[in-house]
């Protein structure tokens, strides 16, 4: 999808600079990996929303970034504040496609609209023959509208989809059946009308909810209910 007409208006200049090649990132929170609701590893990872890349880089394909030395990660997951990313910092092969697409560095933008603790979102564009003291010299000069195009063009997202990210949705933690057979509990009902309701057996019924349990290291079914209604997956 590209930069939508209003942006393009509004921000035109802008775009003159960075391109239209970018990708929307979704990630973790230090404070969420603090608080226990999520791994180590889910803070340093990022899902791809959208891109507009012509030629995706191998992160976009997989749908997820995982790469503990780079740098960049925390900075982009827990900062507010655009800065240059460097794409010295990631693996090879990311490296690799950058560099054919002729794309040195990237303007990192924080999303700064939404007020899910646990969650942050940003853009980063990728911008062809562009220096790092250019970009630099954008963020200093233009960093409220580079805030108001990284919001704008979030938002367009979370419209067009019409709901909020869930990390445990995007990366498929759960089983949707498992989900199911929980959300039936939660919702009252018995084990053996949880069955008839989902045509399954009551051993099917308990095998997805030991798996659950396992899964969330869960005490009991009320314990594995709350953690899961904790992190967003079940109400």
């Amino acid at each position: 999808m590209a930069v939508n007409n209003y942006c393009t208006a509004i921000h035109g200049e802008i775009l003159q600079i960075i391109g239209n090649y970018y990708t929307i990132y979704a990630g973790v929170r230090q404070q969420g990996v603090s608080s226990g609701l999520f791994s180590h590893k889910d803070g340093m990872t990022l899902d791809v929303l959208q891109t507009s890349m012509p030629v995706a880089l191998p992160l976009e394909v997989s749908g997820q970034y995982f790469n503990k030395r780079d740098r960049n990660l925390n900075r982009l997951l827990n900062g507010d504040v655009p800065f240059v990313y460097d794409h010295s910092c990631r693996r090879s092969e990311d490296r690799n496609t950058a560099r054919m697409l002729q794309l040195k560095f990237a303007l990192a933008i924080p999303v700064t609209c939404d007020t899910n603790p646990n969650y942050t979102y940003a853009v980063i564009f990728y911008c062809k023959g562009v220096t790092r003291m250019i970009l630099e010299e954008l963020i200093v000069s233009y960093r409220h509208r580079l805030q108001c195009l990284a919001n704008g063009l979030f938002q367009n997202w979370q419209q067009a989809h019409g709901h909020d990210f869930n990390i445990f949705h995007s990366r498929s933690v759960f089983c949707q059946r498992a989900l199911q057979v929980a959300q039936s509990l939660a919702d009252g009902n018995s084990t053996r009308e949880t069955a008839s309701n989902l045509c399954i057996t009551e051993s099917g019924v308990r095998y997805h909810l030991d798996q659950l349990g396992r899964k969330l290291s869960a005490t009991n079914r009320s314990h594995m209910l709350i953690e899961l209604m904790r992190k967003g997956v079940i109400h």
